[in-house]
């Protein structure tokens, strides 16, 4: 498994994802169009904004995203206050149906925590805030090691979410 930063030529590889029916259903914020993505991803490209995207591949196949993002530059995230100030957080899915359901989504997390998110040294945990009703996603995250903060209605995704933390200690050690 890895991780390369996302690319416009990724754009419509994204687009496709963005549309399967287990994408659909929990990812809100669905760009409909190439230049929709373009105005989203772009000044994260080119890093005027502090949100990182990443595509995984596994054997040289793409099939998923992933974006973090320091929590202290998104002061409306719905972890905040919740976790340890020098916390990251996470967003993801996974795009090919046939990733899903096989084991692939703990695997892909822990891998990108450990090599991207914890590489940052200022980097001390890791949140993730999935809807409540999502418990495959849950129960994803419960295998990587994040417990359980709170619930907490999310303005973002109009819907309580569970705040969920991994500490850096918890994955790589002190």
């Amino acid at each position: 498994m890895s991780f390369r930063p996302l690319e416009r030529a990724d754009f419509p590889l994204i687009l496709r994802w963005l549309n399967t029916p287990a994408v659909q259903e929990w990812w809100d914020d669905r760009p409909t169009s190439i230049d929709e993505l373009e105005g989203k991803h772009v000044p994260r490209i080119d890093g005027s904004e502090r949100v990182y995207g990443y595509i995984a591949e596994y054997a040289g196949e793409p099939f998923g995203f992933l974006q973090w993002y320091r929590l202290r530059d998104e002061p409306e995230h719905v972890a905040v206050g919740l976790v340890d100030p020098g916390a990251a957080a996470i967003d993801l899915y996974i795009g090919v149906e046939r990733f899903l359901h096989r084991g692939y989504g703990p695997v892909m997390i822990r891998a990108f925590i450990r090599a991207i998110v914890f590489a940052q040294p200022d980097v001390t945990a890791c949140a993730i805030d999935p809807v409540v009703g999502n418990t495959t996603a849950i129960a994803a995250y419960r295998k990587v090691g994040f417990r359980d903060i709170a619930v907490r209605y999310s303005s973002y995704e109009k819907a309580d979410s569970l705040v969920m933390a991994l500490d850096r200690a918890d994955l790589i050690g002190r």
